[in-house]
C-alpha cells in the first residue's frame, strides 16, 4: 500500500507539478487549504505533509501550530514547501517542529527524492 502524502498549496499549477511527481511512488492528496486538511484526518491519514507557508485563509505556520496541539495529530511530519527567500526560515520551521523545508520552484525528481528521504525519517526526530 502507497504512503499518503498530503500537499496543501493555494497554486492550483504547484499542486498539479507535485502530485505529478510524486504520484507514481505516493498516493497524494491536494489541497487549495490548509483548514481543509484537518477535516480529512481521520479518513485519511497521512504519513507526511507537504506544506506552503503563503496561502490565505490559514498560513502554514498557523496551519503546523493547530496540528501540533493535537496529540493525535502531533507526530504527523511536516515539511513547508515555500517560495519564500527567508535566512529565518529554517529556523522558524524547525523551532515548530517541522522535519525540513524544501524550496520552490524545485525539479519533479528532485521534489521525490527529498520527499522520500522525509519520509523515511525516524518517527522519535518528529516533536
Amino acid at each position: 500500500m502507497k504512503k499518503t502524502v498530503f500537499v496543501i498549496d493555494d497554486s492550483p499549477c504547484n499542486l498539479r507539478i507535485a502530485s505529478s511527481a510524486l504520484s507514481a511512488e505516493y498516493r497524494v492528496i491536494a489541497l487549495l487549504s490548509a483548514k481543509r486538511m484537518f477535516s480529512l484526518f481521520d479518513a485519511n491519514r497521512p504519513d507526511l505533509i507537504l506544506l506552503d507557508i503563503e496561502m490565505p485563509e490559514m498560513d502554514g505556520f498557523e496551519a503546523i501550530t493547530e496540528l501540533k496541539k493535537h496529540p493525535e495529530w502531533k507526530t504527523i511530519p511536516v515539511v513547508f514547501y515555500s517560495s519564500l527567500d527567508d535566512d529565518n526560515l529554517h529556523s522558524r520551521a524547525f523551532s515548530m517542529n517541522a522535519v525540513g523545508v524544501i524550496k520552490k520552484p524545485m525539479e519533479p525528481s528532485q521534489l521525490l527524492e527529498c520527499v522520500n528521504n522525509y519520509i523515511q525519517m525516524p518517527s522519535t526526530v518528529i516533536g
